[in-house]
């Protein structure tokens, strides 16, 4: 069907809704536009905290947080760093340094409904005792 006659049989409620039509399927049914690729950005790549240390990671994301785009985050020894809070949708975590490890990471999953990407920054915690490198 061309795509002048398409659009004369999309609601207006829809086109006014800014709904991006770009082509039909074989049931002659209106499809969505695809999301643009997803990224994500992490505040920093890498923390070095002493044992009792907080620190906060943030995340800018591409196609915008929203409530089908979230992060969630992990660690992988929350023995030695604890997620201590999560903003909303995921846009920034604070952690705990609990004991001492050379090397854990804090993970990130940004999920959109067409999507999905990972990352993680690396965390060292050492003793409360010893000067960490900032």
């Amino acid at each position: 069907m061309p795509l002048d006659r398409l659009l004369r049989r999309v609601p207006v409620a829809a086109v006014a809704a800014g709904l991006a039509l770009t082509a039909c399927n074989d049931g002659g049914t209106p499809t969505e536009e695809a999301e643009p690729l997803a990224t994500a950005t992490t505040s920093t790549t890498a923390l070095s905290l002493r044992v009792g240390d907080t620190a906060s990671v943030s995340i800018t994301t591409t196609p915008a947080l929203s409530s089908t785009r979230t992060v969630t985050w992990t660690s992988s020894q929350p023995t030695a760093v604890a997620i201590t809070s999560t903003a909303p949708l995921g846009a920034r975590v604070s952690v705990r340094a609990v004991t001492p490890t050379t090397s854990t990471t804090l993970n990130y999953r940004f999920t959109t409904p067409q999507q999905s990407i990972s990352g993680s920054v690396v965390v060292v915690v050492i003793s409360s005792g010893t000067t960490a490198a900032r």
